[in-house]
């Protein structure tokens, strides 16, 4: 926008226009979000990445990498460090299945589970921090209507359905 545009945002209630702010208060609340929480890790050697590492696997029971790939939005090659470390570390397993051993499936080890347990509370610590003004009504709506913003975002039905249910998916999908 240069000086003699005029400023149509300017006239809304948000600074950019409900559309774009959205998307930017996602960004910022993830952005923000992780930031605290890796600062909050660093003591338990963890990093966010190896949190979310952690969560997803420990949500899923064992998965492939392609599921925690898709699953989890990151992109394959960035997850593919995060586990190496997490495997480096003591804290995920794989395992080759005896039908088809390309696939490398990925679980929690005995200390992959007591360190999700400890990043986890450090989480709930924060987001139990954040929301304590925020009434769990409105949590429960911004939920639903977010779910509607990402399902929007993603073509593939099936895929949505397990990304909003955050749980193992209903088929093999790596």
């Amino acid at each position: 926008m240069n000086a003699h545009t005029p400023d149509t945002a300017a006239l809304d209630d948000f600074p950019l226009g409900a559309r774009a702010y959205l998307f930017y208060l996602i960004f910022q609340i993830g952005q923000q979000r992780q930031s605290a929480i890796e600062a909050d890790l660093e003591p338990l050697g963890l990093n966010f990445a190896k949190w979310r590492s952690l969560a997803f696997i420990q949500r899923l029971g064992s998965c492939s990498m392609k599921s925690l790939a898709r699953l989890s939005g990151v992109h394959r090659t960035t997850l593919t460090r995060s586990i190496d470390r997490l495997v480096e570390d003591g804290l995920v397993s794989r395992a080759g299945l005896e039908a088809d051993r390309r696939k490398v499936m990925l679980s929690l080890t005995e200390a992959g589970v007591e360190a999700f347990r400890a990043a986890e509370a450090v989480q709930r610590q924060f987001t139990d921090h954040v929301l304590q003004d925020v009434p769990e009504k409105v949590q429960r709506d911004l939920c639903r209507r977010l779910a509607l913003v990402l399902r929007g975002m993603i073509p593939e039905p099936d895929l949505a359905d397990d990304i909003l249910a955050f749980d193992a998916p209903r088929r093999d999908i790596g």
